[in-house]
């Protein structure tokens, strides 16, 4: 088993690092090597690997620069991690693989690594391609899930609060179901008959009992719905997500990875609750606000969410 053998170069306590030089990203074709596209200079637009748990004063030197190492942090191919004595570093590379690279040692990124890939012609499976825009706050926009594929059949829906809404009306559409429901939250779980079926393309519609509707929203290249994955997609997320609980210590690096691993796939809402939950857990880095800040205005076309990330990232950024 792996788990042992890396828990002998890592440290649960995570400290905040000192800021990085290069942090900025846009999602031009994918994640990760499949649809994300960094904005940073790079020997490489492509990362091909992300920093899952970094202590201390470990660094990498990209393009003659010294970068101090951070929790989320992507990396590129030409990068080399330095680790500092009694430090240690956890990586995850585009293809899942861990690389543990012990304290006081030096790591040439050999994580497997692709061209820049171009965007699927399917607008469909290719949301990010929709122009920003600013949303406007006073309707119940979609939240989650948007703009996305999906694991589970199930999904919790969220939209955006009203201050004078008591009702919401929610409506589910899509391959054979047509589920309604009346919550007074701004979340609910849909507990529909018929669960979501695998590639079935769906869209979900909230009007609030002032008259305010998520219709109001202007339609999008791509459109507003989502997706559950294939059949067989979905098994071997699965099973590699199985495999992540097995090999890499449980909290941040668990998490994260687990987040890496739904995001490759194309799970933006999936990824961004697992990143959110580690937020939520005390988790502090400025390069996963930042990453959560590049999905919520490139992916889902959520300026306001966007725009909270960023201004906390900037504020870590200047905390250290």
């Amino acid at each position: 088993m792996l788990k042992p053998v890396l828990a002998r170069f890592l440290l649960s306590d995570l400290r905040t690092l000192k800021r990085a030089a290069i942090l900025g990203f846009t999602v031009c074709s994918g994640l990760w090597g499949e649809h994300f596209v960094s904005a940073a200079e790079s020997s490489s637009p492509v990362p091909n690997g992300i920093i899952l748990q970094a202590v201390s004063e470990s660094k990498a030197l990209r393009d003659g620069k010294t970068i101090a190492l951070e929790t989320g942090m992507l990396i590129y191919p030409g990068d080399r991690l330095q680790t500092a004595i009694g430090d240690s570093v956890l990586v995850q590379c585009n293809d899942l693989t861990l690389q543990a690279i012990a304290a006081g040692s030096t790591w040439n990124n050999n994580c497997p690594f692709e061209s820049e890939p171009k965007c699927p012609e399917d607008a469909i499976k290719c949301p990010h391609r929709g122009e920003p825009r600013q949303v406007n706050p006073f309707i119940p926009y979609i939240i989650h899930p948007r703009r996305t594929a999906l694991l589970n059949p199930r999904p919790l829906l969220q939209w955006n609060p009203l201050a004078e809404a008591s009702i919401y009306t929610v409506v589910v559409r899509g391959e054979g179901v047509e589920w309604t429901t009346e919550t007074d939250r701004t979340q609910i779980v849909y507990s529909g008959e018929i669960p979501l079926q695998p590639e079935g393309h769906y869209f979900f519609i909230v009007t609030a009992d002032t008259g305010q509707s998520s219709r109001q929203e202007p339609p999008q290249l791509g459109g507003m719905g989502f997706w559950l994955l294939d059949e067989s997609t979905a098994q071997r997320v699965r099973e590699k997500e199985a495999h992540i609980l097995q090999t890499v210590p449980e909290g941040t690096a668990n998490t994260l990875a687990i987040a890496h691993l739904y995001l490759k796939h194309g799970l933006i809402s999936e990824g961004i609750s697992r990143l959110e939950e580690w937020i939520a857990l005390g988790g502090r880095s400025a390069s996963v606000h930042r990453l959560l800040g590049d999905l919520y205005a490139n992916h889902l076309l959520l300026d306001i969410q966007a725009r909270q990330h960023y201004e906390r990232a900037e504020t870590l950024e200047q905390s250290l």
